[in-house]
């Protein structure tokens, strides 16, 4: 496991917190309430080929389909409890008559904390089993970061934030991401924890689907609509499975084989004092 890899993927999808100064004036919240959509269903596509591959490796590590479902029943489940309890955690929508442009700027911040620390919690077993899976993972969680910042952007700016104040915080609080890090890496030192990890993962990645990423009611009541959008989201899930295969598919397990050559080196070793005693015994007998 490469832990630089890590960082440097937490320190990229923290940038995508400054994403909102590219859309400051009132024109462009227009554009990109028009064509957020659009990114969202590729973005569902993205993380929907992650999920599976979350779920595959998480396998992969337990051989047991009732514990692996388990743990992403469960995931959902958290991912669900902490929107319950932290209302308004996600904004993928810049229209004016979104909910979250009322809320208060300070219970944003407090929901994007919390879903950064997650993020954060998410990369590290990712990255443990395979660079391919981590970068995958990143990725996921760049685009999603991406819609969510934007959008987040301009609630702060109609909470009464500045600009400069809007950006600072959402870069300050993206940061929370590397809080994740640190506690991913401190409890992942074990196959076990990585397996747990990957599937708690898979469920959180399945709620942010489920109801953040598919194509919503009022694009669903237009066929030709939906159409284009599962057209897009299925793009996304092409697109990311090329990028796996392109790149091939080379599982570290870097605790496993550890243990794995621990425990060849301790057979080779009974072998050796088997060979010794024997040889001992011969000498002794001439």
């Amino acid at each position: 496991m490469n832990i630089e890899y890590i960082f440097l993927a937490g320190f990229g999808i923290m940038l995508a917190s400054l994403l909102g100064v590219l859309f400051v004036a009132k024109q462009d919240k227009a554009t990109v309430s028009k064509n957020l959509p659009y990114f969202i269903s590729f973005s569902a596509g993205v993380f929907l080929f992650t999920t599976g591959y979350l779920i595959l490796e998480s396998y992969h590590i337990f051989e047991n389909v009732f514990i692996v479902l388990g743990l992403v029943v469960a995931g959902y489940t958290i991912a669900s409890l902490v929107v319950f309890l932290v209302p308004r955690m996600h904004h993928h929508h810049a229209d004016e008559h979104c909910d979250g442009h009322t809320a208060k700027g300070k219970n944003v911040l407090i929901g994007d904390a919390i879903h950064n620390i997650a993020d954060g919690l998410i990369l590290v077993p990712a990255f443990m089993i395979s660079p391919i899976l981590g970068f995958g993972t990143a990725i996921s969680l760049f685009v999603h970061e991406a819609l969510q910042e934007v959008s987040e952007f301009f609630v702060l700016k109609e909470a009464g934030f500045s600009t400069k104040k809007a950006l600072f915080y959402n870069f300050a609080v993206s940061s929370t991401i590397l809080i994740g890090i640190v506690i991913g890496l401190f409890f992942s030192e074990t196959v076990f924890i990585q397996g747990v990890l990957l599937a708690l993962s898979a469920g959180f990645f399945a709620y942010i689907i489920s109801h953040d990423l598919v194509p919503h009611k009022r694009i669903a009541n237009r066929s030709k609509d939906l159409v284009i959008h599962m057209g897009i989201l299925v793009l996304g899930v092409l697109l990311i499975g090329l990028v796996n295969v392109a790149f091939g598919d080379e599982h570290t397990h870097a605790v496993h084989d550890k243990d794995e050559h621990a425990e060849d080196m301790h057979a080779e070793e009974d072998h050796s004092e088997e060979d010794y005693d024997e040889h001992h015994e011969e000498d002794h007998d001439h």
